[in-house]
């Protein structure tokens, strides 16, 4: 084994040429290369690329992570936060075009993990919309709504096909978000009126 290669180190180096070059320029001779090592010796350390690339989104995943709470803390209101988040994920793959194909990568872990990464990406756009007073089952559609929405604008963005449309996209994701929360605060509203004319029907 190479004196001094460490996963780490490899997962770092890899991070580096797939956000300079993206795919098309990634390879484990390039990355080799790059570490001034044999590719040989990179299979010490992950058994195929599949498993480094996983690993590499992993790592990436981590950062935005990271990036999305520290926005959330920023805001005050749970509109306010809402629309964070999905700038948060906008800026994201505004800023690493690889990161959709780098997201798509992530159903190659095995199922616990895979949920695991889900339940964490999932979980800040989970506490907001909890603050919503609505059932739990509408919860789950409108977080999985938001979630489908956001990622759908990064997909498009990241694959190119944003660029044939003849609207600033920018301006269609953030029209796109406000629309759930305005559907979200009617909701709470509707869900509100119901549960108080139950209410008092059921003390006559």
């Amino acid at each position: 084994m190479h004196k001094g290669l460490t996963k780490e180190k490899i997962i770092l180096a890899a991070k580096e040429i797939l956000q300079r070059d993206g795919f098309d320029g990634f390879s484990l001779r390039i990355l080799a290369e790059k570490l001034d090592v044999k590719a040989a010796s990179l299979y010490k350390h992950f058994e195929n690329m599949d498993e480094l690339t996983v690993a590499v989104a992993l790592k990436v995943y981590e950062e935005f992570d990271t990036a999305q709470r520290e926005m959330v803390t920023q805001v005050k209101t749970r509109q306010e936060a809402l629309l964070a988040l999905a700038m948060a994920f906008r800026e994201f793959a505004v800023k690493h075009p690889s990161f959709y194909r780098l997201l798509l990568t992530l159903n190659k872990l095995k199922e616990k993990q895979l949920n695991e990464v889900a339940a964490e990406l999932y979980a800040p756009v989970v506490k907001v919309v909890g603050l919503y007073k609505l059932d739990d089952e509408s919860k789950a559609h409108w977080t999985h709504i938001y979630m489908a929405t956001v990622i759908g604008f990064m997909v498009g963005k990241g694959s190119g096909l944003s660029s044939c449309s003849q609207v600033n996209t920018s301006t269609s994701f953030r029209l796109a978000i406000r629309n759930i929360i305005s559907a979200l605060e009617s909701l709470e509203r509707e869900q509100i009126a119901r549960a108080s004319f139950l209410q008092e029907d059921s003390a006559k």
